[in-house]
């Protein structure tokens, strides 16, 4: 089994020759709050006031063809989020980030279906927010 990485105990990332669950398309904004302060007779002076809350976004296609339970990852997910589960992102052994990150947002597109609603294939987008 190799370990990709993990958010907390909830996602992890790995592949071995009976489960692959990876992620594609990851990114990661870190931005800075400044302020404008108008003066009398010169251009405005900016005020550099810390960072914002780093955001994150990948997607992971879940498949029962790699040994997924698609239905049951899709609902984990929903519980952590609207629990407001909060653990670190770790990809490669090293943390992203210096805090912990919640999943803000799940888009979920359904691929396959089959007999009795069985989720088959599907492909999360997930947002991850910064928990400071």
């Amino acid at each position: 089994m190799a370990l990709v990485g993990t958010w907390g105990l909830n996602l992890i990332f790995r592949v071995s020759a009976k489960r692959v669950l990876t992620f594609q398309d990851f990114s990661r904004t870190v931005t800075a709050k400044w302020v404008s302060h108008d003066t009398v007779s010169g251009k405005p002076v900016k005020e550099f006031l810390g960072t914002d809350s780093e955001q994150l976004s990948m997607k992971i296609h879940l498949t029962a063809a790699l040994g997924i339970n698609v239905g049951r990852t899709i609902k984990m997910i929903e519980n952590a989020i609207s629990k407001g589960t909060a653990n670190y992102l770790v990809i490669g052994g090293r943390r992203v980030g210096n805090n912990k990150f919640v999943i803000s947002k799940m888009s979920e597109k359904w691929e396959r279906v089959y007999k009795k609603g069985q989720i088959y294939e599907a492909t999360l987008t997930l947002t991850f927010l910064e928990y400071t």
